[in-house]
This record gives structure tokens, sequence and C-alpha cells, in this order.
């Protein structure tokens, strides 16, 4: 005997409403490097950051479904319009809704004669067919992306990549005004010195592990440290080591307490920018054109030249010596 029910199919619902907060969860960890998942960002996978956010946008269409089914067995057994199960993109609030949607009663009338033409006649369910259309589009732009997949990413003109040059030089300016300030204030209770690491020139901690508010330098660019959090095509980066005039002896470490480093790096080597830089504690900005940039998870490892001249670094006084100094490179399109 089967039995009638005008409830919203339970289970289907459930899991697939676990499964659009899952991927909602996974889509905004996809953009946070420390909480990445399932692929770290840290590691070198060009394409971590959105090999998890397809895996995100999966898994909750997966949900979707089930929810979409759960919705239109309702509305059929209830004789609402099938087309309400486009609700389920809403998640628990797409449930609540469909349910608000009037009924259409049927008027009780003779019984038509079935013939051989109205046989031939399917139903077919509206939601299901607007569901079926966006997935197809789905699946055509992610072949159309991924037959362009050699293009990516798109090489940006030459007038932009010295625009990314010209803000990461007065970017590596700002935060050495920002160190001058630093290291006036002894902030974390371990005496005066500069930061070490540039998100204390937003916020530090002390000795207690309790958040000192410094606001030295705005929010995104304390943490433009990594590729995934870089600014107009550039990472800012600290350096913690430096190499030794003498060859034989190996590189040391900055005493933060007398000295810091900081490079700018593009994030695509030759392509968000030509030019690499570094400032330290005497306010000078050199810049350099380098053959490859390091991945992030070893980006933290570059030493400061011992002789930034005779490793080919060209001092740059101010924006009009930046500018002169982009007229003699060469910005292939």
């Amino acid at each position: 005997m089967k039995m009638k029910s005008n409830k919203i199919l339970i289970l289907p619902a459930l899991a697939g409403l676990v499964l659009q907060i899952a991927g909602v969860v996974f889509a905004i960890l996809a953009f946070e490097p420390a909480r990445s998942f399932p692929i770290d960002v840290e590691v070198d996978v060009p394409i971590a950051i959105e090999a998890n956010f397809i895996l995100a946008i999966l898994t909750f269409l997966l949900g979707t479904i089930l929810v979409m089914f759960s919705l239109e067995s309702y509305a059929i057994r209830t004789k609402r319009k099938t087309v309400s199960a486009l609700l389920a993109f809403l998640g628990p609030v797409g449930i609540l809704l469909s349910s608000k949607f009037k009924t259409h009663p049927v008027q009780q009338t003779e019984k038509p004669v079935k013939t051989e033409k109205d046989s031939s006649v399917k139903k077919y369910s509206l939601a299901g067919f607007i569901f079926t259309i966006l997935i197809s589009l789905a699946f055509v732009w992610a072949g159309y992306l991924w037959i362009q997949r050699h293009n990516f990413p798109p090489e940006i003109p030459p007038a932009m990549m010295q625009s990314n040059e010209l803000l990461a030089f007065r970017r590596l300016g700002q935060i050495c005004e920002a160190q001058k300030q630093y290291i006036l204030k002894d902030r974390d209770g371990e005496g005066q010195k500069y930061a070490k690491f540039l998100v204390h020139l937003w916020t530090s901690i002390d000795q207690n592990a309790n958040p000192v508010n410094v606001n030295l330098l705005p929010k995104k660019l304390a943490f433009a440290m990594r590729r995934s959090y870089a600014l107009d095509g550039y990472c800012y980066v600290d350096i913690h080591y430096k190499n030794s005039k003498d060859p034989t002896i190996p590189r040391y470490e900055i005493d933060h307490k007398k000295e810091f480093a900081i490079a700018a790096f593009p994030i695509s080597n030759k392509k968000s920018g030509l030019l690499s830089f570094i400032v330290n504690n005497t306010g000078d900005i050199y810049a350099k054109t380098l053959e490859s940039v390091l991945p992030d998870s070893q980006i933290g490892l570059f030493p400061f030249p011992a002789d930034l001249v005779e490793d080919g670094w060209k001092l740059i006084r101010n924006s009009n010596e930046m500018r002169e100094f982009q007229k003699g490179l060469i910005y292939s399109n």
C-alpha cells in the first residue's frame, strides 16, 4: 500500500543542506591560505585556489540537487508549482519559502478517454529543465576555460605592468615609514625594535599573546605577504637573512633591533611586473629584474644581498627616477 505524505522528504533535504553549507565553507576557505582545503595554497600548486573553489562549487551543486529533488517531490504531492524547486539554491530559506506557494486544486471532471496521441505526450519538470540548462552552461564555460588554460593568467599590457611597479615602489616607501614609527615604541614588551613580520605593522602581540593594535599599515598591505593576498600584482616579503661579503662566512640572521629588510616581488614574474624591489632601514629602495621568483613556500628564504650594487640592484630615489628607469626596460605584451 502506497502511503501519501505532504511533507518534504527529510533525509535528502538534510543531506543536501549539509552539502550546501560545506560548499559555502569550502568556497570561503579556498581564498584563505592558512586554512585552505583540500589543497594547501602554500605548496607549489599554481591553481590551488581555483581547484579548491571548483570543489566547493561541485559540493554545493550536489547538495542543491538533493534539496531540489525533495522540493519538487513535495510540490508534486501538494499540487504546487514545480518551479518552486528552484528555491533549492537558497538552502534552508528556499525550503521555508517553498511551503508558502499556493496549492492548485484539481477540479473533478469526467475521466477523459486516453488516446494514442495523448499517451505520446510526456510531462516534464520546469525546475529540472532550468537546472539542466544552468548546469550545461556551467560545463560549457568550464570547457572554454580548459581550452584557454595555456593563456592563463591573461597577459596584461605594458602600461599596467609599469603601474604595478610604481605602486610597489610607493608601498615599500610606506612600509619603511611605518617601520620608523614602529621602532620608536616598545609594543610587545621585548624592547624597541623593528617589526619582524609585515603583519605586525597592522597588529602585533605582546608576551602574553594578547593582540596589540598598531595600525601603521592598512590590513590589506600588511597581509600581502603571499601571492594569494597580493596587491596590484605584487606581494611583499619579510627578509630574515643577509648574505655576508666574505664568501667563506654563511649568511646570518638580521637583527631587528638594528635593521630590517622588505622585498616586493611580482606574483607572476615578467607578467604582472618586470621589477623586484628591496628596501631596508636606510630607506633606500633598489630595483632589479630577476630571472625567477621563488614559490610561496620558499619566498621567505630570499636573502638580502651582501652588496646590492655589485649584485645588480639599481637605487631608485623617487617616482620620477622610477619612470625613467622603466623607459629602459622592454615590456612584452
